[in-house]
């Protein structure tokens, strides 16, 4: 057997997906008596373990008097997809848009006799929209679409959703590629119909307790460690890829390491009180689960590092010893994520086995130096982290789990703790298939999420989104590769690549995982690039996703104003042209190009032996790859003799087999400097600068002639830009089009 070194940094999630919608009445601290939930319609549809859900719930104001309402949709690892409302009959659909543009349409409309709706992400897993008005007796009906991949424990996948209240219609739609052996509830009574062994239907009927927990448990005959591939490809594009693998729900004894286990617990000052007791209680939970043959260490940290042994000792000889090292432990000082890892890294024991850490901390530190370890390290260690509490820095814990191979689960409150340690820690201690690798014959795997594969232990799954470059027709062969037991394994799984398939799912899956990864890099990158925001933006228009930076809009058009009506127009038209140009295999960053060093980038396989870029007007240049992007890139100069106009550049993709694919970048040439209007009015407060721009631009600075320090960037839709400047005198304006040309000009405020 081999041995597993397992050094444990604290953070931790939900095992399993969960949706709440309601109603609650704007100014309450809790749910309000004159708001009251009266039906409910539940639509599911899970597909291969993702669940697509639509939840149509309707509220009526009990009150004699107008009300407004604020909607909150709870999620646990679900997606929001889409969005709708009600004014009497008419049904308000919502459409995706920059979130920017859409608060400032949104704040210009409201007031009238109906307010749209907007629909923001308001924090992690959280999202809401206000309704007004709701009149006296009247009844207000909403909608929301999420979906949630279902982690699968063995042969079983769970479905849950918080009903709302009043009368439930729920209907789920299941189908899975392994025959379905038993649909059954916990918390409902289910009518269900077998349309084939893969294929039920189920309606679902509150029990006896009226419990508004909905569970629906799935079983299906699947064999352990069995791969199942989904594709979904629109015609002339990319097809999207999800690979899943599930780890049986027990692991035979001969197939279990033993384990070397490192504590790595926070000390610093915003640890006192419950957070160090419940992290120590947690870190003793692990130390007594410890079992013959495994070794342990503790090190408490804050800035500076204090560990137990300076390595692993066998658990027979140091629980004792680890025990009342953690009971000791008293917080204060610092928090140095950098050095507590480094120690627990550099104390792990030689050999080739793999090697787990587990490190708890509510705190945030430097993440280019807590990153520079982890990514310095040779050794095979597996990184567990825990983040404790709003504060703690969630996306470096993320990327240092994932970079080592381990799990980042969040704990929102100490007194879960113990719970989320002692759930992730029956995974730990029975590691089962580690080392893994995922091998694509046939076709090209590009931007493949997770970056790196997590080892599995009994009761985990595996989800693996990626883009394929590969002709229709092609076989596709997945081999997932890892060392089972101290012997080296293989699974396969094979696939024909589609002209068509019918999966949307994959694609908002693999958009979702992207969006994510992008997010993550910018919280890490001290500066992070416009491209990467811009990214996000894109990928939430296309997909019709709510991100940190999109939302959902729905806007009774009977309302608008001819301005507003036209800003709509404008970025309706706005988010045509991203959707069009997200479809392209290769993609400019920038539709328009001035004169200059545009930047080009190009989707091949980061493994390419050679990506070039032939322009016509003669430039032959090689792409580089952009870890941040993702992507082949090339800054290139555009010759000031060329014509504005639409060009192509032919580019070249050399595969590392040696083929070669050919496609093409559509690009402008536009050199013409952005024209625009400018009022700037006098105020109390300073002064009030509105800009109207001839043409979509990106950015409208203003600043105080005499002082440039004094300045500020105009928030607007791309056309109307506003903003108020805390200062007297001169201004100077400089206004951006998409090209990045430029024109500034000074104006007096009247």
């Amino acid at each position: 057997m081999n041995r597993i070194a397992t050094l444990l940094f604290l953070f931790a999630a939900p095992s399993f997906a969960q949706a709440q919608g309601a109603l609650f009445e704007r100014a309450q601290t809790g749910p309000s008596p004159n708001l009251r939930a009266v039906a409910e319609r539940v639509r599911v549809t899970i597909d291969h373990q993702y669940a697509e859900t639509v939840l149509e719930q309707e509220f009526e104001n009990t009150s004699g008097a107008r009300l407004e309402g604020r909607y909150l949709l709870r999620t646990a690892g679900a997606t929001v997809e889409g969005f709708a409302y009600w004014n009497g009959e008419q049904k308000i659909v919502g459409e995706v848009f920059e979130k920017q543009q859409a608060r400032n349409l949104y704040e210009n409309v409201v007031g009238r006799r109906r307010d749209p709706g907007l629909l923001e992400q308001i924090g992690e897993g959280s999202f809401a929209f206000n309704v007004f008005p709701i009149e006296p007796r009247e009844r207000k009906r909403v909608e929301v679409r999420f979906g949630q991949r279902l982690a699968r424990e063995g042969r079983t996948m769970q479905y849950r959703l918080t009903l709302g209240g009043g009368e439930s219609d729920v209907v789920a739609e299941i189908s899975d590629p392994h025959p379905i052996l038993r649909i059954d509830s916990q918390s409902h009574r289910l009518d269900t119909e077998r349309l084939d062994a893969r294929h039920a239907r189920v309606r679902a009927f509150a029990g006896p307790s009226g419990t508004r927990d909905l569970i629906i448990d799935v079983e299906v005959n699947a064999d352990p460690w069995q791969p199942t591939a989904v594709v979904h490809r629109d015609p002339g594009q990319d097809p999207y890829l999800v690979l899943q693998m599930a780890a049986p729900a027990t692991v035979a004894a001969s197939e279990v390491s033993r384990k070397d286990v490192t504590v790595v617990i926070d000390r610093s000052g915003s640890m006192t009180g419950p957070p160090m007791d419940q992290a120590c209680a947690a870190g003793e939970l692990v130390v007594r689960r410890l079992r013959r043959g495994d070794r342990v260490n503790v090190i408490a940290f804050d800035h500076t590092v204090d560990p137990l042994f300076t390595k692993p000792q066998p658990v027979e000889t140091a629980r004792d010893a680890a025990l009342q090292f953690i009971h000791r432990i008293r917080a204060g000082g610092g928090t140095n994520i950098a050095a507590a890892l480094d120690a627990a890294l550099r104390a792990q024991h030689g050999g080739t086995e793999p090697h787990i850490v587990l490190f708890l901390t509510d705190g945030q530190s430097d993440s280019e130096s807590a990153l520079r370890v982890a990514h310095d390290d040779r050794g095979d260690t597996r990184v567990f982290t825990f983040g404790l509490g709003s504060e703690v820095e969630k996306a470096l814990l993320s990327r240092l789990a994932s970079t080592k191979r381990g799990r980042f689960t969040y704990v929102e409150s100490p007194e879960v703790i113990e719970q989320r340690v002692g759930r992730l820690f029956d995974q730990i201690e029975s590691p089962a298939l580690v080392g893994l690798s995922l091998e694509a014959r046939g076709a090209t795997l590009l931007r493949t999420y997770p970056r790196t594969l997590p080892d599995l232990s009994a009761g985990d799954d595996l989800l693996v989104a990626s883009r394929v470059m590969g002709a229709p027709g092609s076989q596709l062969e997945l081999v997932v590769h890892g060392t089972l037991g101290g012997r080296q394994v293989s699974y396969p799984v094979s696939v024909t690549l589609p002209e068509r398939a019918s999966h949307p799912w994959a694609g908002r899956l693999w958009a979702k995982s992207r969006i994510d990864d992008v997010l993550e890099e910018m919280a890490l990158t001290r500066d992070p690039p416009n491209e990467l925001k811009d990214e996000v933006i894109e990928l939430g228009l296309a997909y019709d996703l709510v991100t940190p930076y999109t939302s959902f809009l729905a806007v009774p058009e009977s309302e608008l104003a001819g301005e507003q009506a036209l800003t709509l127009a404008q970025m309706r038209e706005q988010r045509a042209k991203v959707v069009a140009a997200n479809a392209d295999a290769a993609a400019l960053s920038r539709k328009n190009m001035p004169p200059g060093d545009p930047l080009l980038t190009v989707n091949a396989p980061r493994d390419a032996l050679q990506v070039t870029a032939y322009f016509p007007f003669g430039l032959v240049r090689d792409l580089k790859w952009d870890d941040h992007l993702e992507k082949w890139t090339l800054r290139f100069l555009v010759p000031v003799g060329v014509a504005d106009g639409d060009y192509e550049a032919m580019v070249v993709i050399v595969r590392r087999d040696h083929t070669i694919e050919l496609a093409k970048a559509a690009y402008t040439i536009d050199s013409k400097e952005p024209e625009f209007e400018v009022d700037a009015a006098q105020a109390i407060s300073g002064v009030h600068v509105r800009v109207i721009a001839a043409e979509p631009a990106r950015r409208v600075t203003v600043a105080l002639a005499r002082d440039p320090r004094q300045r500020i960037e105009l928030a607007g839709d791309g056309r109307v830009f506003e903003g108020d400047l805390p200062v007297r005198g001169t201004l100077r304006v400089v206004v951006a089009d998409m090209a990045r040309n430029e024109t500034s000009r000074e104006v007096e405020p009247r």
